[in-house]
């Protein structure tokens, strides 16, 4: 059986600096990935299960809401806490 740790590890090194917020925005993309994985997981396990596999269905979905609502957050800190802000909102966003 593989090795697998659920604790939330960087998959590249953050270049900014440790007291910015902008640091904290981006160190927060892998941790939230992770737990979408794991929602996932938990979704194909409920498929599996014949007594209470609605329930932890369920809970995954509730949770998989409040998961896109932490992920828009993010991603409106991320906008307006980017070193390039002025660069990006003069000439647009990538995609």
């Amino acid at each position: 059986m593989a090795d697998i740790s659920l604790q939330a590890e960087l998959t590249r090194p953050n270049p900014f600096p440790d007291d910015t917020a902008f640091r904290l925005v981006c160190d927060m993309e892998d941790p939230l990935r992770k737990i979408r994985d794991l929602l996932s997981a938990l979704n194909y396990v409920a498929q599996g299960v014949e007594d209470g596999g609605e329930a932890i269905a369920a809970i995954a979905d509730a949770t998989r809401e409040n998961l896109k609502a932490a992920e828009a957050l993010r991603g409106d800190l991320f906008r307006l806490s980017h070193p390039n802000r002025a660069v990006f909102e003069k000439e647009g966003w990538p995609a």
